[in-house]
């Protein structure tokens, strides 16, 4: 009689693994896909073999061949041929990153920054999320601001009507372009958009540092995401 329970038991016990084992199985399929974007100029990129992500762009200025030829405005010029090349093909998330794993503007290693934020992306079903830690001051009182305003009726106001409409739009952004940002939130602009600012970065006579802080300062405006910096959907699965 016992040996009929402990058959039993052993049959139970494996049907319960099978069904977690699914369940577990499920849940790994079910997650969104995404890749990284590393734009890379001089930087020690010895901590990347060290990020758990399987899909992992090194966007170089410098490697042979270069992802873009002429170093222009910083990781602007890299983020911004990712998306012309990939606009149609996105990966559910893309995590644009530096090319170092330690700076300033972020609370420690990438390494172990990106893991945890990631996880809390997935979790809450963010569609945007800033890896930097400072925020960014008033735009109108920028030194730059009369070429910023130059800049964005030449290249936005078609896209994005009127800059006046967007008040002072870089108060209480983080700063300094590191994100994981959902494909649908990308899409929110058209590519002819994203091809109009490559090119002119690629062209421009601004040294490199302005030109990518006006590429720096403008994201979250060009993805529509001031008062929903964190924002939630179902459309993130």
């Amino acid at each position: 009689m016992n040996f009929i329970f402990l058959i039993i038991g052993l049959f139970l016990l494996f049907i319960f693994i099978s069904i977690i084992w699914t369940r577990k199985q499920r849940v790994k399929l079910a997650e969104p896909t995404s890749e990284i974007v590393i734009s890379h100029y001089n930087e020690d990129l010895g901590w990347v073999d060290r990020l758990p992500f399987p899909n992992i762009l090194i966007a170089s200025k410098t490697r042979d061949p270069p992802y873009v030829t002429v170093n222009k405005g910083n990781e602007a010029s890299i983020f911004l041929k990712y998306i012309c090349e990939n606009y149609h093909q996105l990966k559910d998330y893309t995590i644009f990153l530096h090319g170092h794993e330690h700076a300033w503007h972020q609370d420690g290693s990438i390494v172990t920054i990106l893991p945890h934020a990631w996880k809390e992306t997935i979790q809450q079903k963010q569609l945007y999320r800033s890896l930097n830690v400072p925020l960014c001051g008033s735009i109108l009182s920028n030194l730059h601001m009369d070429q910023i305003r130059t800049w964005y009726e030449e290249h936005l106001h078609e896209e994005m009507g009127p800059l006046d409409q967007h008040g002072d739009w870089t108060v209480g952004m983080q700063c300094c372009a590191q994100f994981i940002v959902h494909r649908s939130i990308i899409q929110r602009r058209s590519h002819q958009c994203y091809q109009r600012l490559l090119d002119w970065i690629l062209t421009t006579e601004l040294s490199n540092e302005v030109s990518g802080r006006f590429m720096e300062w403008t994201w979250e405006l060009l993805w529509e995401l001031r008062g929903e910096r964190y924002s939630k959907s179902n459309d993130s699965k």
